[in-house]
């Protein structure tokens, strides 16, 4: 969940394709914080039993390169350490699940392909998602993925529009993952606006997520599934998010200042929020 909301921030649901020749980059910075609960099953019977506090610090680095008109080259490097700060005994003695934890997460190399449709953007996107950097945390409460390598395939449609120094994007698609992690396709959805004063803009964007199959959270950490080593390849994290942003723009750099939380969760941590600092770099866009 903490690199879903990371890449909503750099902006995830930008419709629009970079030109040929043309592109952006991303170095940010981010923190981020929760503490969650595991219960038993049972309905109304069920009964706290395991708490955790997650303090996960994250860098990373993304851009996108236009190699056509049409087509882009993408790629993402985050490196993720997180420490688990409340430590159960019975979790983190019998279980071995509240390593420290220091690699890269999810390391994305992909292209992406855009058409105008009128108003509208549609853009089409091919993965590879590789977690072998964290594979030895895969069992650790903070591990911030499957430990797999994925591909990933995913369609979107965005609205664009401008008022003056008003600007504002609605977008939503579907993407589907085949793996050795078998890892949930999702529906998401988000909408973003922004209001720039000269140098200064001011922003946010409300981001919806929800998985199409897979365990919920609080399942697949039931003691019914911790002997099975596949209990976190299919974990759904459903939740929406808010994360409003602060940016300073002397081209073509932009200095940005934001922050995100966990609005609603379906299954997992309710109290995930985070704060982030990162640069970006915009290329002259060549058409």
């Amino acid at each position: 969940m903490l690199l879903l909301i990371a890449a909503a921030v750099a902006g995830r649901y930008e419709p629009e394709v970079s030109g040929r020749g043309s592109g952006w980059s991303y170095v940010g910075a981010a923190y981020s914080r929760f503490t969650t609960e595991f219960w038993t099953e049972g309905g109304e019977d069920r009964r706290f039993e395991l708490p955790a506090s997650v303090s996960t610090w994250q860098l990373a680095a993304s851009g996108e390169y236009g190699l056509h008109s049409r087509l882009a080259l993408t790629a993402s490097v985050p490196l993720i350490w997180a420490k688990t700060e409340e430590k159960n005994e019975s979790i983190c003695e019998r279980w071995d699940m509240c390593d420290d934890l220091l690699g890269t997460g999810d390391l994305r190399l992909g292209l992406r392909s855009g058409w105008a449709l009128g108003p509208l953007d549609l853009a089409a996107m091919a993965e590879v998602a590789s977690g072998i950097g964290y594979r030895h945390g895969i069992d650790d409460l903070a591990a911030p993925g499957d430990g797999n390598t994925d591909l990933i395939g995913g369609l979107n449609l965005g609205w664009r529009d401008e008022r003056g120094d008003f600007a504002w994007t609605l977008a939503a698609g579907s993407r589907f993952e085949w793996g050795l992690g078998r890892p949930p396709s999702a529906f998401e959805a988000g909408g973003q606006a922004s209001l720039r004063w000269r140098v200064v803009e001011l922003g946010g964007e409300l981001q919806i997520y929800n998985s199409l199959g897979g365990l919920d959270f609080n399942s697949a950490t039931t003691v019914e599934r911790l002997e099975d080593p596949d209990r976190f390849t299919v974990i759904n994290n459903d939740y929406t998010s808010l994360a409003p942003r602060l940016s300073l723009y002397r081209d073509p750099w932009g200095v940005h200042l934001s922050t995100w939380r966990a609005l609603r969760v379906e299954s997992g941590p309710e109290d995930l929020q985070g704060i982030g600092l990162g640069v970006s770099w915009w290329g002259q866009r060549a058409g």
